[in-house]
């Protein structure tokens, strides 16, 4: 189980690519978050969900781009890169351990996090609890835009002590 982001109106989610390795079936269930029943989106159970096809994906940056066969669903807009800043107050959404549409809050403890030296991979990181199930999660601005996905846990436990985020650069 793992968490995804609506990036348009009409069909693509981004995720993990490590939350769906090796799956044969992926299927999505749209979920309403608290106080917006407002939302079309249909009930969420196990019998609305929605299969999804794997578009593309990189192992390198750990995402993975879904598409299903839904139209008019909600989105969240980028944050730009530019201005997302250390201390910034930061909520990451997932699903931890099958608890749908949980939210936690922190800050960005750095916006140029390299996990490995060796690589040029740069990171966001983020003190905001996080737990499996989280991936491919939005991590939010508090104007509720996306700053990046929930992708990696760093810690003893595996738990959440700390997660560095893959940050998104819009074009």
């Amino acid at each position: 189980m793992a968490s995804g982001v609506i990036l348009d109106l009409s069909e693509y989610i981004i995720t993990n690519a490590h939350a769906i390795k090796g799956a044969w079936r992926i299927r999505v269930i749209l979920t309403k978050p608290e106080g917006h029943s407002d939302m079309p989106l249909p009930p969420a159970t196990e019998e609305s969900a929605l299969p999804a096809t794997i578009v593309g994906g990189t192992n390198y940056f750990d995402l993975a781009l879904l598409k299903i066969n839904a139209s008019n669903l909600p989105t969240l807009s980028f944050a730009d890169f530019r201005e997302v800043g250390q201390g910034q107050i930061v909520v990451a959404v997932g699903s931890p351990l099958g608890l749908n549409n949980s939210v936690t809050m922190g800050i960005v403890s750095s916006v140029a996090r390299q996990a490995n030296p060796d690589s040029p991979l740069v990171c966001v990181q983020t003190d905001a609890p996080i737990n499996p199930g989280n991936s491919g999660g939005a991590l939010v601005d508090v104007n509720g835009r996306l700053v990046g996905i929930n992708t990696s846990i760093f810690s003893q436990s595996g738990g959440s002590e700390e997660l560095v985020l893959r940050f998104l650069q819009p074009r």
